[in-house]
């Protein structure tokens, strides 16, 4: 386990009031050097999606909303033993983070495509420090009326302890718990896909997916702002000593196997497959993934890495499509 990295807090918050600053000052978006960006000048300049059709929801009638009882404990071990609410309980919202400054790929714009198209979300909150600038980006703007772009500062600390400022996604992870503790909704990382309606995961207050066995992935995650898996889950953070994925993995999946009463977990139907076997998606492509599938985490940023290493194909808007 890495040793709790040291931050230096002030030079940190002075590069996030710099960013801030520069946030505010380009409200205006711009597209060209000194040519503001309105919505004339989006239409005319940046190229439009004319063809969505790889982009739908997938039939699901067969999802049921579970109830599993304490008879069952192979199905508890699965599931969970939340009992689901007589009515939905998580807001329709969805919430994406992305902290520091960088490209807005195809497969982003895909991720939040899906939250409007698919999964229909009433409200797409972008938690940001750094709103980007890109082509895919504007195509997001144009494309989705729901989106809105919330300032928000990427997490220093939580509950005493430094993060470490080489792992943006540690802060992300504090920041999801936070999120959704003050308003509830939807999580999604920039490269998760909703492939069919949440609904029925709504009814709960907490639910998740598993990434293996022993393993819980907060790519997407759903839950109410008064869930008490939510507040135990934050918790955790009081013992973060710089470990990349110990708590949103490991002692998430523990803490849920703990307090099953207060989870819902879908084995398959979330977080597949795991980010070991992104082989099976993207070059064998035998991985079953229209099926059974209300979401699907796709590590395209990992995966992009490990093709480019071995010379292998670059990842376009097309081949992505394909």
């Amino acid at each position: 386990i890495p040793k709790q990295p040291k931050v230096d807090i002030d030079n940190e918050k002075k590069k996030q009031k710099t960013i801030e600053k520069n946030v505010k000052s380009s409200q205006t978006n711009n597209l060209g050097k000194d040519k503001p960006m309105t919505k004339n000048t989006m239409n005319t300049q940046v190229p439009h999606l004319k063809d969505m059709t790889f982009l739908k929801a997938f039939d699901k009638s067969a999802f049921v909303i579970r109830n599993v009882t304490g008879d069952s404990d192979k199905q508890g071990e699965l599931y969970g033993y939340l009992k689901p609410h007589k009515h939905m309980v998580v807001p329709n919202i969805a919430h994406f983070i992305w902290f520091n400054c960088h490209v807005f790929q195809f497969e982003n714009l895909i991720s939040v495509l899906s939250a409007h198209r698919v999964m229909k979300a009433d409200r797409i909150l972008f938690h940001t420090d750094c709103e980007p600038n890109s082509t895919w980006w504007y195509q997001a703007r144009i494309l989705i009326p729901t989106l809105e772009v919330v300032y928000r500062e990427r997490p220093l600390t939580v509950l005493g302890r430094r993060l470490n400022p080489k792992l943006p996604e540690n802060s992300a992870d504090v920041a999801m718990i936070e999120i959704l503790m003050e308003m509830g909704g939807v999580h999604l990382d920039c490269d998760a896909f909703v492939l069919a309606p949440l609904e029925p995961l709504r009814y709960y207050d907490y639910a998740v997916g598993k990434e293996k066995p022993a393993w819980l992935n907060n790519g997407i995650v759903l839950a109410t702002k008064d869930s008490k898996f939510l507040r135990l889950y934050y918790q955790l953070y009081k013992s973060y000593d710089g470990c990349r994925g110990c708590i949103p993995v490991l002692l998430h999946y523990q803490l849920a196997k703990n307090h099953s009463d207060l989870v819902h977990m879908e084995p398959k139907s979330m977080d597949q497959p795991p980010s070991n076997a992104m082989r099976a998606l993207f070059l064998d492509k035998n991985y079953n993934w229209q099926n059974e599938h209300f979401s699907i985490h796709v590590w395209i940023g990992i995966y992009r890495l490990y093709m480019r290493s071995r010379g292998g194909v670059n990842f376009t808007a097309e081949n992505i499509k394909k």
